[in-house]
């Protein structure tokens, strides 16, 4: 079958991609991919076994903007020894990178996973299973205080979606989506940044 016009997005690891594999999907109709960027910090990335460092995100982002796609990125705070100095740095890296959208969730140790057979020696771990969405703050390092956490992901959502450059980034795709559409996706994205400022 030939000439199918979709347009369609995805997720990957940031370590699977290349710039012909980018190449490929805008053909295909590809416009935005997410990335588990999770850290701007090597340190956390290295705790997290992610095997790759800062630079090689930046490498991949580089990438992806060149052949016009748009980039999500999915970050993760409150990881096992993260400090003050560590959240800035995603912080900075947020700001600093080629991102149109981002989202962030906390670090969750799971029954099951590696981080949590000795979870307790890091930190506060409260083990309620209703709230460990990666949506909750159930663990807290004992290398940061929980109002530095939820005050640099305060910040991470406001100075991020209120900037120049977000605002016309977003403003871009207006075109590209039919009015009902844009306006509950507005609504939703939105309401989810003001909570995320709000609440943390």
């Amino acid at each position: 079958m030939k000439n199918i016009n979709i347009s369609w997005s995805c997720q990957s690891r940031i370590d699977t991609i290349d710039f012909p594999l980018l190449k490929l999907m805008k053909k295909a109709g590809c416009w935005r991919i997410g990335y588990g960027i999770e850290s701007g910090s090597d340190k956390i990335l290295k705790v997290l076994n992610k095997g790759i460092t800062t630079d090689v995100i930046k490498n991949t982002l580089s990438m992806t903007k060149k052949v016009g796609l748009r980039i999500w990125g999915y970050f993760m705070v409150a990881n096992i020894l993260e400090t003050k100095v560590t959240l800035q740095e995603s912080y900075k890296f947020l700001l600093n990178n080629s991102i149109d959208d981002f989202h962030i969730t906390y670090f969750t140790p799971f029954h099951g996973s590696p981080a949590y057979i000795d979870i307790h020696k890091y930190g506060r771990f409260k083990e309620n299973w209703n709230k460990m969405t990666t949506m909750n703050l159930v663990f807290i390092p004992n290398t940061v205080k929980k109002r530095i956490i939820k005050k640099y992901v305060r910040l991470m959502y406001f100075r991020f979606y209120f900037r120049k450059k977000t605002i016309i980034s977003n403003l871009k795709i207006i075109g590209q989506m039919n009015f009902i559409h844009f306006l509950d996706r507005s609504i939703r994205a939105l309401l989810s940044v003001f909570l995320k400022i709000l609440y943390g």
